[in-house]
């Protein structure tokens, strides 16, 4: 494949309801030179922002870091005003500033490795530019065009960002043109969707129920058999299985932004795990180059 400025990255397994996932999230390697501190980050699409979770910091670290914060531009997360650092996280030869700093996220989690998991790595590292997803090879990269080769294997089909930062992919759901959300962060989901939508993209059976943990809240979803063709660039998406919210608090604010965008709901790294995606955010184009046997959950 390209000679590209490869970054790796490793899986997280999970048990969740009594099912193992082994592609639950995807974590690469960062370093904070302001504080000589080096860990993993969750690599997060579904997140606009990068953000430094400050429990995870030893007490010296926090005291570095916070001595950043810039006081006139505080950010907004889950609808409540957080710092912002003046400071740079650095990802291989690349790097994100400034950083959104969350007080009461972290804690003492660590990848199976011992490596601490400092903060979560978001959409707005890649914005402007191409990034390539290796599945198979654990590694991904951030370039500023696309590769020949990958250009020429690729199926293409339309890319935008929407309002809040969120990755739109287009696909087509028998036939019919629908965006959908591409969610790293939501690994094991082939496709997540509302109760509105629900009936009609499966066939009404639930197969499996899962309870889900998102920035600290416990979900329960159910799933149940696709009764849809899924197609990306024209080419068939190994989704089988289609999930949605059971009784979410907040399932009407989410009907109403999947209708703003025509959205039939998002995915997670599932339906690509055996081959490459490519994020072309300059020329607005979602590539998916396959591998071998699917491997969906």
């Amino acid at each position: 494949m390209s000679d590209l400025p490869w970054l790796p990255f490793v899986w997280q397994d999970a048990t969740l309801s009594g099912r193992h996932f082994p592609h639950a999230a995807m974590f690469v390697p960062g370093t904070l030179p302001a504080v000589d501190a080096q860990g993993w980050f969750q690599f997060d699409l579904g997140a606009p922002t990068s953000v430094l979770y400050a429990r995870a910091f030893t007490p010296q670290e926090k005291e570095g870091l916070e001595a950043l914060q810039d006081p006139d531009h505080p950010a907004m997360f889950n609808g409540q005003s957080v710092p912002r650092l003046r400071t740079a996280l650095h990802l291989g030869d690349t790097a994100i500033e400034p950083l959104i700093w969350l007080p009461d996220f972290g804690d003492d989690d660590a990848l199976p490795n011992g490596g601490r998991v400092l903060g979560t790595v978001g959409a707005d590292w890649v914005r402007g530019r191409v990034l390539v997803i290796d599945y198979p090879g654990q590694r991904l990269a951030r370039a500023e065009q696309v590769p020949p080769d990958l250009e020429a294997q690729a199926a293409w089909a339309p890319l935008q960002v929407g309002d809040y930062g969120h990755v739109l992919m287009q696909l087509t759901v028998d036939g019919e043109p629908r965006w959908a959300v591409f969610d790293t962060g939501s690994s094991i989901f082939p496709l997540l969707t509302d109760e509105e939508q629900w009936p009609a993209l499966s066939t009404g059976e639930v197969t499996d129920t899962l309870d889900i943990l998102a920035w600290g809240q416990t979900q329960r979803v159910q799933g149940g058999p696709l009764a849809v063709e899924m197609r990306l660039g024209g080419r068939p998406l190994p989704v089988r299985r289609v999930y949605v919210h059971v009784d979410a608090p907040n399932a009407p604010q989410w009907t109403a932004f999947l209708r703003r965008f025509n959205m039939v709901g998002l995915m997670g790294n599932a339906p690509f795990l055996d081959g490459q995606v490519i994020l072309d955010f300059r020329g607005g184009r979602f590539g998916m180059i396959p591998g071998g046997p699917a491997q969906e959950a």
